[in-house]
């Protein structure tokens, strides 16, 4: 018993010491950690002064600054408000008058439709409207055929044009299943040779019948006025190695005007005429790229043997910095164009400055329709490039610029270039 209650109070005396050893080292760890945390702190209170010293407090001048590019970016945000709401005021004056022009034009064609259904077809208008979009089908031929580019493959005379016309518009008639029912046993040539009889009889004046059936012109396309004297733009194929060519200015007034030079490899053709036009256009330096997405358009003569000539405006979208197989000189649009937009200017719409020239459209090739929305234009450094080639041409387009116009002033920026641009007559 003696030998156990020993052994007990020793092993009781060992817990104690541990249990002691345990809190006294306890204490120096606080105390230590004490310690380290007040010299910190005294540490930072000797160094604050310092560093407040240290931090410099911002002077008048920069309080100044501060406001005035405070009160600066609510100015620009103000504009860029004013802008964007002009901006879309503009746009709808715009489709409000493209959706009337498409008014008139349905118009129109309703009066036509009924002047062949009363005076040809016997009342029936479904066979007067598929007679109209035979027509305008061979008109179109008409204008591949002018436009191709091979000497003596297009009518000389005006008889020769009726004859084209009579054959095609035969073989149109009996392949057509509408039209081919309604003629039945009647004789197709004797009814054809008196379609064309009674269309020389319609009451409306046909000036581009007029000036495209006499025979003397070959080709057309569409010119633009880049100076105060009489410089123009238009593309290459469109006067060929012609040394001279014919304008006929909007007041139905035909002048002779020079080939001055000639860019066959980038399309393109710088002309003078002794005439002070009424408009001009500036062109680009093209310093800088267009914008994917950005809206240009052009105004041009389209097929002017067959929608007239009085010019014609379309409107797309930049979609690729580069052209036919990437080239780095063309953009490519969704501006549609035809025969005869050749040559026409593409203008950025927001600033009314040339950006380009168009000079093609992408046809399937098997049929030689257009494919929708893709069309070029050469870019505007290159266009100024070959604009600033020719001394005089240069100086000419740097000594008087058109007037300012209003950003995004879309009405008037389409009126100006409607008086700049002019029809381009390649004669035979």
């Amino acid at each position: 018993m003696q030998s156990h209650g020993h052994r007990g109070f020793r092993q009781d005396s060992a817990q104690r010491d541990e249990r002691r050893g345990k809190i006294l080292l306890a204490s120096m760890l606080v105390g230590g950690a004490s310690l380290i945390t007040g010299m910190i702190w005294i540490g930072q209170k000797l160094r604050a002064p310092d560093e407040e010293k240290s931090v410099p407090k911002p002077s008048a001048a920069v309080a100044a600054a501060q406001k005035v590019k405070e009160t600066t970016e609510l100015e620009l945000a103000r504009l860029e408000s004013e802008r964007k709401l002009a901006e879309a005021e503009t746009k709808i004056i715009v489709e409000k008058e493209k959706q009337e022009a498409l008014k008139k034009e349905e118009s129109n064609r309703a009066k036509i439709r009924h002047y062949y259904a009363v005076t040809i077809f016997e009342g029936d208008e479904e066979v007067a409207e598929e007679f109209i979009k035979e027509m305008e089908n061979i008109q179109r031929e008409v204008a591949r055929v002018y436009n191709d580019g091979i000497p003596g493959n297009e009518p000389g005379t005006r008889e020769q044009y009726e004859d084209f016309i009579m054959r095609r518009l035969l073989a149109r008639m009996q392949s057509n299943p509408k039209i081919s029912r309604w003629v039945g046993s009647r004789q197709p040539d004797a009814l054809v040779q008196g379609l064309l009889q009674k269309g020389r009889k319609a009451p409306a004046e046909n000036p581009a019948s007029s000036l495209f059936g006499s025979g003397k012109y070959g080709s057309s396309g569409t010119g633009f006025w880049i100076s105060a004297d009489g410089w123009m733009l238009t593309n290459h194929h469109v006067v060929g190695d012609a040394k001279t060519v014919e304008l006929r200015l909007s007041e139905r007034e035909i002048i002779p005007c020079k080939v001055i030079k000639t860019d066959s490899e980038n399309d393109l053709a710088l002309l003078k005429a002794e005439r002070t036009p009424t408009d001009w256009l500036p062109v680009s330096s093209g310093a800088t790229e267009l914008q994917l997405g950005q809206t240009v358009f052009t105004i041009g003569f389209p097929n002017a043997m067959i929608q007239g000539l009085e010019p014609k405006f379309t409107d797309g979208r930049v979609s690729s910095n580069t052209g036919l197989s990437d080239s780095k000189n063309s953009y490519q649009t969704t501006v549609p164009v035809q025969h005869g937009n050749s040559g026409g200017p593409m203008v950025d719409f927001g600033t009314g400055w040339v950006v380009g020239v168009m000079n093609a459209r992408l046809e399937n090739t098997r049929t030689g329709a257009a494919e929708d929305n893709v069309s070029y234009a050469i870019k505007g450094n290159v266009v100024r490039t070959f604009v600033d080639s020719v001394p005089e041409a240069s100086s000419a387009v740097e000594a008087k610029h058109p007037l300012a116009m209003a950003k995004n002033d879309q009405k008037g920026i389409i009126e100006r270039v409607k008086k700049s641009v002019t029809l381009v007559l390649q004669t035979r």
